[in-house]
C-alpha cells in the first residue's frame, strides 16, 4: 500500500485485545500451562469470523510503529475509538431507505458514550484502531490539525545507521 500511495495510508481495523490487556494475557499464559485451547473456554471472541466467512484481522499500534520503522518513514498517527454496535439487518438489495429514528439514535449515542468512558478509565481497550502511516513528514498543520482531534502523532527517529549516507 505504502509503494503505490502518493501520501500515505489509512488503516482501521479492529484493536488486538491481547497487547491491550496484559491482564488477559496472563490468564492465557496460566491457561496455556494446562491445555493449550483452554483459553477458548473463556474468551469466546479469540478468534472472530465474519459472517460472509472472513477472518477478521486486528492490528496495534506498535506493530504500525514497528512497521513504518522499518521502512524508515518518519511519521505516523492513531486514533482509537469505539465501534461496539451491532448492525441493523438488512436485505440484499433492498433499496428502500430506513426511516431516521430518533429514539434508537440516542440510544446508541449513549451507548458509545458509555463505552468511551469506560476506556478513557483503561477498564477496557477501545474496539477500533484507526493508523495513519505517511510517507514523508506531514505539515505542521495537519499535525496540529490531528492533535485537536485527538489523534496521537507521533514522529519516528531516523535510522542513525544509515543518517550518514
Amino acid at each position: 500500500m505504502i509503494r503505490v500511495a502518493k501520501k500515505g495510508v489509512v488503516l482501521i481495523e479492529p484493536v488486538d485485545a491481547w497487547f491491550k490487556m496484559p491482564l488477559l494475557l496472563f490468564i492465557k499464559n496460566i491457561c496455556d500451562c494446562f491445555h493449550p485451547l483452554l483459553i477458548n473456554k473463556i474468551w469466546k471472541n479469540r478468534f472472530s469470523w465474519e459472517t460472509v466467512g472472513n477472518y477478521v484481522f486486528k492490528i496495534t499500534d506498535r506493530e504500525i510503529e514497528i512497521i513504518a520503522m522499518g521502512m524508515g518513514l518518519s511519521c505516523i498517527a492513531f486514533k482509537e475509538m469505539n465501534t461496539r454496535l451491532k448492525p441493523i439487518p438488512a436485505k440484499w438489495g433492498d433499496s428502500q431507505k430506513t426511516p431516521f429514528d430518533e429514539k434508537l439514535y440516542r440510544k446508541l449515542k449513549h451507548k458509545l458514550m458509555v463505552w468511551d468512558f469506560v476506556c478513557k478509565l483503561r477498564i477496557i481497550p477501545y474496539n477500533t484502531l484507526c493508523a495513519i502511516i505517511f510517507k514523508e513528514k506531514p505539515p505542521k498543520t495537519l499535525v496540529n490539525d490531528l492533535r485537536k482531534n485527538r489523534c496521537r502523532v507521533i514522529e519516528l527517529p531516523p535510522n542513525p545507521y544509515l543518517s550518514g549516507q
